[in-house]
């Protein structure tokens, strides 16, 4: 299920599968880096909730926008000179595409993947995972 729950398990699966420990990074800042980054692309949403503004295409749904920001939060956990910087890019940057990966699995709403590259939308059939229902605060799934 495409829901806050399953995108925050997603970033903690990321960091838990991660194959050596990044001896420059701390463990506790790379757990909310992942969670974070698994989170992130839906705070569009809060455009929706608090201003009424749909933002189309859902560019913060793409692998271009989980790239960008991964690379900023590889910056900020240890910048330039980490020896191990491959395998922690790779990590946070699993922990962000994870979440287009979920909501693709649920097959609700398109998705520009491969922006800014192209526009192109795209959604699966038949999803494969149940869907969370509608986004509301009183939605137990959210």
């Amino acid at each position: 299920m495409s829901s806050l729950i399953a995108h925050v398990a997603a970033g903690i699966t990321a960091y838990a599968c991660r194959c050596s420990p990044e001896p420059r990074v701390r463990s506790l800042p790379l757990l909310a880096a992942c969670v974070g980054l698994a989170v992130l692309p839906d705070l569009d949403y809060l455009l929706w909730w608090w201003l009424r503004i749909q933002v189309e295409p859902r560019i913060t749904h793409s692998l271009g926008f989980a790239a960008v920001s991964a690379g900023l939060a590889w910056l900020l956990l240890c910048g330039w000179r980490s020896a191990g910087w491959a395998s922690l890019a790779l990590i946070l940057f699993t922990a962000a595409a994870s979440h287009e990966l979920l909501d693709f699995l649920v097959g609700v709403h398109p998705a520009p993947w491969l922006w800014p590259l192209s526009g192109a939308l795209f959604v699966l059939p038949q999803g494969l995972l149940p869907s969370a229902g509608r986004l509301d605060w009183g939605n137990v799934y959210l």
